[in-house]
């Protein structure tokens, strides 16, 4: 030991396997470990219950601390008199349990903590669990979550000591709820669950560990949970556990929304009662994979921090967040990136920076790289040494991206030369002629209608507003009031158009309401759309709301209709994965390109999915290179799919959706946070979309080098 204290960086994992369900294979349990390892998670939470043997000695062998919890929950008695911890009648059967958990595994070294179990009231029979096993096992703490007296257990784990202060999620604390807790609690706290991963979910893991490293009293917390518990299953219906022969491929057919195979959940084997997709709360899918959420972990979690002392001049400050390591066990190397691309390249000495220490970095020749017309990142790469049991030399196990200048964006459309512009008007249609096609315009929606070539269709519908996304699974309590504002159903009104025409250029200027039938709230907004004759567009948009709106929007920008053939997404944001306002520490900035098909996120239950954050510009091409680039006066949001937004919203698998013969782009100033609200407080403030005045500007660029 180094005397310096650990910080619990933990899941909560529920023994399960999509085809054997609750018997998990030795193979299985080791791919888990290794990814734990891999992805900087260092404690296990064995939810609700103790694990298989095998388990506790892969976590010995790979170093994964374990919260071992006894086989103990009866939150269906509730938690006042009524609870079985209160009835002496049960001391036995509490006792026992933690009994035969403590002698089992007490010499497995992994396990640093005992659980008396969870949401199993308090009373009693808790405090004799408490006496059993410290008689047992005097070495190791002991933990619960209830808080209620007497207080026995040595770690406090999620329960409600807040002086009075009500809260109905006493399980899963807000921000400011831990650091209260952290400046009252007598004894360490340990969040036993948090940051609930349930669907498209898991935001603002960052905030709650930056909390964690903040507070000494506060000793980390375990993410709810590990694996979705879904069983993979035909949609046909008639296979499922051991008649299927092929696993691997029937969990690769549940990635495809059109696929053989599907995750089921409560409900799917006529099973009564159930609580339908609550059990698909993991970070990974049941088979394993998953990319966002894994990757926002393991980003959350390393152990590795990089700050910028002075960016331009090349100092940065390395943290070695490890306990026991020094981080000359890792090489460093860094990459400098102009405009995504990358520039130059190095890596630095070998490090010595024992744990807990800090030190000064200097890459001074980076100097002589920096324009300031164009966007510059430092990006830092922490990588083993040598192999380990648990990966390769040269895993990747922490990095960082550190802006020096900022992106240049562009405040107008770029135009060389002169190029006539031609309009002419039929029923209730502008047609503007332009050197590179024409572009035709609805006079009763306000909005760009197609998009052409001389030969090709680049848009076959354009610019609609677009205020609403199918709920995340943590969306369903705000989503009530989404409707109930008529977001999902908002009917737009032309108050105002007309149009100016220049040589070069022509500017129409439209005025709208936007407002469901039998609602008193809804948008007034104002477009202005700048045709120029060479084909390309700049939309300046002004959003003011009126009514009574809720307090955070699902999104605000457009929405646009592309035909298939227009198959490969390029950007430059973050990727490769989705990301949100509050899940995107796990994406790096960079440019990515892949098909449409690619960016769609097939989860168990169907919604919002795939959106890319910090978007500098996005295009959409064919297999001749043609198409369109999109980018903002700021940073955007965008998205590409093939279901509508109606379509993931009804939904309740994926084997429901409809593809539609051409793609849906998403580009929105702004987007919705994920949050943990499906149990949970809601999204933190900052991250909302606030129902104020917004303005913002996107232009689109044709991509015409090679049109025939």
């Amino acid at each position: 030991m180094n005397g310096r204290p650990i910080l619990i960086k933990g899941v909560n994992r529920v023994e399960h396997d999509p085809i054997r369900g609750k018997t998990t294979t030795k193979k299985r349990m080791e791919k888990e470990v290794r990814l734990m390892k891999q992805n900087n998670i260092n404690c296990v939470r064995t939810a609700h219950y103790p694990a298989h043997p095998y388990f506790y000695s892969l976590c010995d062998k790979y170093g994964i601390m374990v919260i071992d919890e006894a086989n103990l929950e009866s939150q269906g008695m509730g938690y006042g008199e009524s609870s079985l911890a209160k009835q002496p009648f049960w001391q036995k059967a509490h006792v026992e349990r933690m009994e035969a958990m403590v002698l089992r595994d007490r010499n497995h070294p992994s396990v640093i903590i005992w659980s008396l179990g969870n949401e199993a009231g308090y009373g009693t029979n808790m405090v004799a669990m408490n006496n059993k096993a410290k008689a047992l096992d005097p070495s190791r703490p002991v933990m619960y979550q209830f808080s209620d007296e007497p207080r026995v257990v040595d770690i406090l784990g999620g329960g409600v000591i807040k002086g009075g202060k009500p809260n109905s999620f006493a399980r899963y604390q807000t921000l400011d709820d831990l650091i209260q807790i952290a400046q009252k609690t007598d004894r360490p706290y340990l969040l036993s669950e948090f940051a609930h991963a349930m669907g498209n979910g898991m935001g603002n893991l960052k905030e709650y560990v930056d909390i964690f490293e903040k507070y000494p009293s506060l000793v980390g917390g375990c993410i709810w949970d590990w694996v979705d518990q879904g069983l993979t299953k035909s949609v046909r219906g008639d296979i499922y556990g051991s008649k299927i022969k092929d696993p691997a491929k029937a969990n690769a057919e549940c990635h495809k929304p059109g696929g053989k195979f599907f995750w089921a959940y409560g409900g799917d084997f006529h099973d009564q009662p159930n609580s339908r997709n609550f059990c698909l709360n993991g970070i990974l899918f049941p088979d394993l994979s998953g990319i966002a959420k894994l990757a926002e972990v393991k980003k959350v979690y390393q152990n590795v921090a990089f700050t910028a002392k002075d960016a331009k001049n090349g100092i940065f400050t390395i943290r070695n967040k490890y306990v026991f390591t020094n981080l000359s066990a890792f090489s460093v190397a860094w990459t400098l990136l102009e405009n995504g691309l990358v520039k130059t390249r190095g890596v630095l000495p070998a490090l010595d920076v024992p744990p807990g220490e800090t030190a000064d970095i200097s890459i001074p020749q980076i100097k002589s790289y920096i324009n300031r017309s164009k966007e510059y990142i430092l990006q830092f790469s922490v990588r083993t040494r040598s192999s380990r049991i648990w990966a390769d030399s040269g895993y990747e196990v922490a990095w960082e991206q550190l802006p020096v200048t900022s992106y240049p964006f562009p405040q107008e459309i770029t135009t060389t030369g002169t190029h006539a512009v031609r309009v002419s008007e039929k029923d209730n249609m502008w047609s503007i002629h332009t050197t590179n096609g024409e572009i035709s315009f609805d006079k009763a929606k306000g909005k760009i209608r197609t998009v052409r070539s001389k030969r090709h269709m680049l848009i076959q519908d354009g610019f609609t507003l677009s205020f609403w996304r199918a709920p995340i699974d943590n969306d369903k309590r705000l989503a009530k009031e989404w409707v109930k504002a008529g977001l999902n159903r908002l009917k737009t009104h032309v108050t105002d158009i007309h149009l100016e025409k220049q040589d070069d250029q022509v500017v129409i200027n439209v005025k709208k309401t936007l407002r469901a039938d039998s609602t008193t709230c809804g948008f007034y907004s104002n477009e202005i759309y700048t045709i120029y004759g060479n084909g390309n567009i700049k939309l300046e948009t002004d959003i003011t709301p009126f009514g009574a709106l809720p307090y955070s929007l699902p999104r605000v920008g457009y929405k646009l209709k592309i035909p298939d053939e227009y198959d490969t997404f390029t950007w430059y944001g973050k990727g490769p994965g989705e990301s949100y306002a509050d899940r995107k520490q796990g994406m790096k900035v960079g440019i990515y390109s892949g098909s449409v098909e690619d960016q769609f996120v097939n989860y168990p239950v169907p919604q919002e999915n795939g959106n890319k954050t910090d978007v500098r510009w996005l295009s959409l091409t064919n297999n001749r290179k043609q198409g369109f680039r999109i980018s903002g006066a700021q940073i955007l949001n965008a998205s590409v799919g093939k279901y509508t937004s109606l379509n993931l919203t009804e939904a309740t698998h994926p084997f429901q959706l409809v593809r539609q013969p051409y793609t849906i782009l998403n580009v929105d100033y702004e987007q919705g946070p994920i949050g943990n609200q499906s149990c949970g407080p809601k999204a933190l403030k900052k991250y909302w979309v606030r129902p104020d005045k917004k303005h913002f500007v996107i232009m689109l660029n044709l991509i015409t080098s090679s049109w025939q």
